[in-house]
């Protein structure tokens, strides 16, 4: 795919990490230095090891054993996944002038990039509500 992107360099950095990040200019910088306090660490680290200790039931299906008839179907139904609903598309889009890559059944035959046309509709919708 990348033999067909003409544009690496388009990034789209969405509200959420806009709010929590501190100059994003520095995002690509592998020397960046990181920022967070020995408590912040700890914030992060703790739900990661509280995850660990959850036990799964095997009324649970995507948690199957391996051997059994369920965990054969997920493996199929994920195969089917990846070989048919993952499709990708680099699509270079006239509106934006950016290219990028789109991921899906629902996104591969576009006319725009996903975030023209993820504003298209927020635009639309907020036409509706008015």
């Amino acid at each position: 795919m990348s033999l067909e992107v003409d544009n690496f360099l388009t990034e789209w950095v969405t509200g959420e990490v806009k709010d929590v990040v501190v100059g994003l200019s520095e995002i690509n910088n592998i020397r960046r230095a990181f920022l967070w306090s020995e408590a912040d660490q700890e914030k992060l680290n703790h739900p990661n090891a509280e995850a660990k200790t959850l036990q799964t039931t095997d009324k649970w299906t995507w948690a199957a054993k391996h051997g059994t008839d369920q965990c054969e179907y997920n493996h199929k139904q994920l195969q089917y996944f990846v070989h048919h609903e993952l499709q990708t598309a680099v699509k270079h889009c006239d509106r934006c002038k950016s290219t990028g890559i789109l991921v899906g059944l629902n996104q591969i035959d576009s006319a725009h990039c996903h975030h023209c046309v993820v504003s298209d509709i927020n635009t639309r919708s907020v036409q509706v509500k008015i």
